[in-house]
């Protein structure tokens, strides 16, 4: 015997009433939807970030931000 299932349509009031699970959810067509944080996720932020240096004034606070922060390891190293 094959049991029938009935596929449920949420409001936006259900779904905000839904206890916080730290996940991300969305409503798309009356269903939820986990949010989407995989690969291609971690994809696009990886061509965000590509885009972002190939800008120069971004590449220059970059490297000023990375001196000083290479500046400060050594400062604090037992060893200087």
């Amino acid at each position: 015997m094959q049991a029938l299932v009935e596929n449920k349509v949420w409001t936006e009031a259900e779904l905000m009433a839904l206890p916080d699970d730290g996940r991300k959810y969305e409503l798309v067509e009356g269903e939820i939807v986990g949010g989407n944080t995989g690969i291609e996720h971690e994809y696009i932020g990886a061509r965000l970030i590509n885009s972002f240096q190939l800008c120069p004034e971004a590449q220059a606070r970059h490297r000023l931000w990375l001196k000083r922060r290479l500046l400060d390891e050594v400062r604090q190293s037992p060893f200087a």
